[in-house]
């Protein structure tokens, strides 16, 4: 099996999290706290696609001394009819820290596991930054991060593990409904995990529609 529905899902979840972008800035006026959390959360998450994708469709970063090897398209817009083109694993990497640099001024100091919050973005920046070989700045972040969610503490760990009880995660899952006692966590992200089928139109049919 190859990874094209890596590919076309995760570009498809990300242009969800560019028109959320482009448009929740209107209804601010409502709920100004709001609207900077679910743009945090969209900012957040469109990071974290673009890490997938990177991590399945390019070399790793130190791969050239400079990452100038091609990585994938950052899409930071929702019109899917322009053209783009992969950028640089260097370039990819400048837009995720700033994706999420930006997510982290947005988002609450909330203790929610079932969205992204401020810590959960701080997480996969310090991935990002270990990823790269910034290893100073993913220690200092993953430092800050522990300090605010210790792990491995009482007597209990790790048997709340992937509970709903669970205290040091920073985002899950929600229970699944067929889960034990609600204890289990449904594997059910992006789409069963970008693996469902999908049906794209020949030309002759689109001519048709058209």
């Amino acid at each position: 099996l190859n990874m094209n529905h890596v590919w076309r899902l995760g570009y498809g979840i990300i242009r969800d999290c560019n028109f959320i972008i482009e448009n929740v800035d209107k209804y601010r006026n409502e709920n100004a706290n709001k609207a900077d959390d679910i743009k945090g959360q969209a900012y957040a998450l469109r990071a974290l696609i673009h890490f997938v994708l990177t991590n399945v469709f390019a070399q790793s970063y130190n791969f050239t001394a400079d990452a100038s090897h091609t990585g994938v398209p950052y899409v930071i817009t929702a019109d899917w009819t322009g053209p783009v083109s992969r950028q640089t694993v260097a370039e990819v990497y400048t837009e995720l820290i700033d994706d999420l640099e930006t997510a982290i001024q947005l988002l609450p100091n909330s203790s929610n596991k079932l969205s992204v919050t401020r810590n959960a973005a701080k997480s996969l920046q310090t991935r990002i930054y270990l990823f790269k070989g910034d290893y100073l700045a993913a220690k200092n972040l993953a430092r800050e991060v522990a300090l605010s969610t210790p792990i491995m503490e009482g007597a209990d760990y790790p048997s709340k593990l992937f509970t709903a009880d669970e205290t040091e995660a920073l985002l899950q899952l929600s229970p699944s409904i067929t889960g034990v006692d609600g204890g289990t966590y449904d594997a059910l992200f992006a789409g069963a995990y970008y693996a469902f089928d999908l049906y794209a139109a020949t030309n002759d049919i689109a001519s048709l529609l058209r």
